[in-house]
């Protein structure tokens, strides 16, 4: 048994793969790991300043504008007031004075339309017949009228004494009745050809719908359903767009600051970038004594009607009239760039890259804006509705 171990050993051994020796390894060099590692530690510095400039570290974007001295005099405000914009006329509610059907409105809310235009139509087909049947009774009296009149003349004609006086007064008074008739049946006529026409409904003025109380297909009736606001035949509720104004209460100390045509400005809310040209053109004859203020309204000259809309709300302000002389350089800054700390007024400007909070002397409010006495130069940047977290020395990007 040993020697047939001995063999199988040795078969073993002849099948075993000769492996080389393994090398030693190297030491690795110290100055390649102080590269590696300085160029990874680099790699994380850019990265963490690439993320730091990108989210707390960026700067703060602001809209900016440049201080320019003006050579030309600007009015004064005189005092502002809040309002909303209405029509000469207020609301006008058109309807008719028929019962029926709206078989046609070509109408929506919002839409302008012209004096004279189509606004709804009721089916007048009843409404024809009694006008056909109104002209053939007129005609039967037309015709009655011509007979009795004839007959009447012909009594007259005869010979005295060959037609009895009952006889000739009867012939008279028939032609009496049927001239009266007549008449009758004529306004029956005009009467049919009103209802008729009343089944047209057009646009009394140049203005804007405001509000429809019907709608395609409703039947107006003293017992039908209506929107809220509407009478029993109301159909529209019209603006004039022809004379746009602005409704604004003014406190009653200072009412007599202003007089018929004085000059203001109107700014909408929902448009701060657009300003109308106004004057003053009523005064209301009594104040509100709860509210200690007296109502008036000023005229748009030039009204925008895609931005002026009714009940708009809108800023007033009255501006001074009176010639001003116009030589000094005027500095002015917008409104919305000012403001105010205690008994501090101060700017932001940018310089450098960088906000500063600048103090100033504020002098009077004038259209465009508030005029500054001290603190500021032609040429300036400063901010535009500065944001809440800005401080001084913050780095700030100026947008284009």
């Amino acid at each position: 048994m040993s020697a047939e171990t001995t063999a199988g050993n040795h078969e073993l051994d002849r099948l075993r793969i000769a492996r080389p020796p393994e090398r030693a390894r190297r030491a690795r060099n110290p100055v390649v790991s102080a590269t590696m590692m300085l160029l990874a530690a680099a790699i994380v510095g850019a990265v963490g300043y690439l993320v730091y400039t990108r989210t707390i570290g960026r700067p703060l974007t602001v809209q900016t504008i440049m201080v320019q001295a003006s050579h030309g005099a600007e009015p004064a405000v005189l005092l502002t007031g809040s309002g909303y914009i209405v029509t000469r006329h207020k609301y006008i509610t058109v309807g008719t004075k028929i019962l029926g059907q709206i078989v046609e409105e070509p109408i929506e809310e919002g839409q302008h339309v012209k004096k004279g235009e189509v606004l709804a139509r009721i089916d007048d087909r009843d409404y024809q017949a009694q006008l056909r049947q109104a002209i053939a009774i007129r005609e039967l009296a037309q015709a009655n009228a011509r007979f009795t009149a004839a007959k009447a003349d012909r009594a007259r004609r005869v010979a005295t004494g060959a037609i009895s006086t009952d006889d000739l007064e009867s012939a008279i008074n028939a032609a009496d009745v049927g001239q009266a008739q007549l008449k009758r049946d004529m306004a029956a006529v005009e009467f049919a050809e009103f209802q008729v026409s009343q089944c047209v409904i057009t646009s009394p003025i140049n203005g804007i719908v405001l509000r429809k109380y019907r709608e395609l297909g409703d039947t107006i009736n003293f017992g039908g359903q209506i929107q809220t606001g509407g009478g029993a035949t109301d159909i529209v509720q019209l603006a004039d767009t022809e004379d746009m104004r602005a409704e604004v209460d003014i406190n009653e100390a200072e009412i007599a600051k202003v007089a018929m045509g004085s000059p203001a400005t109107v700014v909408p809310d929902a448009y701060p970038d657009r300003r109308f040209n106004a004057s003053l053109v009523k005064i209301y004859p009594a104040a509100d004594r709860q509210k200690g203020t007296v109502k008036i309204e000023v005229q748009i000259d030039k009204p925008d009607l895609q931005v002026t809309k009714p009940e708009m709300s809108v800023k007033v302000g009255f501006l001074d009239g009176r010639p001003t002389a116009g030589n000094e350089p005027l500095l002015i800054v917008p409104k919305d760039a000012v403001r105010a700390d205690g008994g501090e007024t101060y700017v932001w400007a940018v310089r450098g890259g960088l906000a500063r909070r600048v103090p100033i002397v504020r002098g009077r409010d004038v259209e465009s804006g508030v005029e500054v006495k001290q603190g500021l130069k032609d040429g300036d940047i400063l901010v535009l509705a500065p944001p809440a977290n800005l401080s001084d020395g913050l780095k700030v990007f100026v947008a284009h």
